[in-house]
């Protein structure tokens, strides 16, 4: 599993995910040399619950705002580092600084011209994502304990309680969060029960798959995109489930995967053109838009006269879904696979971003390109979401 991990000179290297290890190190310090440390690193003070909130709070927070920023969170960390003193039960005495900042070690100069690194947005916006998954996560196993506890007994590492488990799961890679899910759910019985927690331990997976550890810098990155640019992702993934994943993150919403012998899961915002179909579209400029309309009117269920009337009634349906809040979001997206691509890929990729990001194009639809060659973690994870996707083989008695 990758993980980063950020050793400091007194922790003698210690095993923990990096934004696990940076909480334990923010609840050691007092209420201003928190506050002095926020400030420190450049942070947006207004991303967080005042100051009149516990400390445990404003921790967690922080801590959850590093786990989708590495740059920031290693930030926070050098600047622990130099400061050594800050979380020393010899340096001062926490309620003497409650209140006072008169003590507080200096702050470091910053190099000249240099440009603070915009946190902000793009943070705020993958703490609002992952505070969602946390929610439905904890929505959807309250009401199913044993399907929890079961889990937690599978995967180790914390106590049955369900945002606890959320965060676990996001630590893990893709393929190894789903393989338990799917361990746990062959395990349920053939009842009513049974069934509930089997579908119960599916949403949890579909919930936190865009948020575990193998392509949360590409979920972040997207929700760092502004309104105006343009929708394009470059994924070092081949995998149209990893797609997927990145999709419903970036959306805000949880995994639909649609699934058909023979082919990989995929999203259901996905234009479902197959890979060993794709050459034939980039024949024409002509040819890969009729084609991408024809098959995303199918999809969207529109329809017209002339290829005019149906581009329109496509880029209408395509706006309405992305406008739409909740679940029921939905932005589509045109994969282009490289290793599909007999000729150079880069030439027919710019052939793609110039055609349906064209004038005459299908601007509102995403376009992502997958770079990489099939991966043994991604095809295990393809397995893992086949298997739940199956329809069960009934119990012989």
């Amino acid at each position: 599993m990758t993980r980063h991990i950020i050793a400091s000179p007194r922790d003698g290297g210690e095993d923990r995910s990096d934004h696990v290890h940076l909480h334990a190190r923010l609840l050691k310090l007092t209420d201003a040399l928190f506050e002095q440390l926020l400030l420190e690193a450049r942070i947006d003070r207004n991303l967080f619950a005042p100051r009149s909130v516990a400390l445990a709070v404003r921790a967690q927070e922080v801590a959850e705002l590093a786990q989708f920023d590495t740059e920031l969170c290693r930030r926070l960390m050098r600047l622990l580092d130099e400061r050594a003193p800050w979380t020393s039960a010899s340096t001062c005495n926490r309620s003497d600084l409650a209140g006072d900042t008169s003590e507080l070690p200096p702050a470091t100069a910053k190099p000249a011209g240099r440009t603070p690194t915009p946190t902000g947005i793009a943070s705020a916006e993958v703490r609002e994502r992952l505070a969602g998954m946390k929610r439905e996560v904890a929505a959807t196993l309250k009401m199913r304990p044993r399907a929890l506890e079961q889990l937690v007994a599978r995967i180790g590492g914390c106590d049955p309680v369900p945002e606890l488990l959320a965060d676990r799961l996001v630590g893990l890679r893709g393929s190894e969060a789903a393989a338990h899910v799917l361990s746990v759910s062959d395990e349920q019985p053939a009842t009513t029960d049974g069934d509930a927690d089997r579908a119960a331990l599916h949403t949890v997976l579909f919930a936190v798959l865009p948020y575990v550890s193998d392509w949360r810098d590409e979920v972040a990155a997207c929700c760092a995109r502004g309104e105006r640019q343009p929708g394009v992702v470059e994924l070092r993934y081949r995998s149209d489930t990893i797609a997927e994943a990145v999709m419903a993150g970036w959306v805000g919403r949880r995994c639909w995967f649609e699934y058909r012998a023979g082919s990989e899961p995929y999203g259901v915002g996905a234009v479902q053109i197959p890979a060993t179909a794709q050459t034939a579209l980039f024949t024409s400029e002509q040819h890969l838009l009729e084609g991408v309309v024809k098959q995303l009117m199918y999809q969207l269920g529109v329809g017209g006269l002339t290829s005019h009337e149906q581009r329109t009634r496509v880029l209408a349906a395509l706006r309405r879904r992305d406008q739409r809040t909740g679940p029921e979001r939905m932005r589509y997206y045109f994969l282009f696979r490289d290793a599909a691509s007999p000729e150079d890929p880069g030439v027919l990729w710019h052939l793609a971003r110039t055609t349906l990001h064209g004038e005459s194009g299908l601007p509102g639809l995403v376009l992502i390109r997958m770079q990489g060659q099939l991966s043994d973690a991604e095809a295990d994870l393809e397995e893992c979401i086949a298997a739940i996707l199956k329809p069960r083989t009934p119990s012989r008695t």
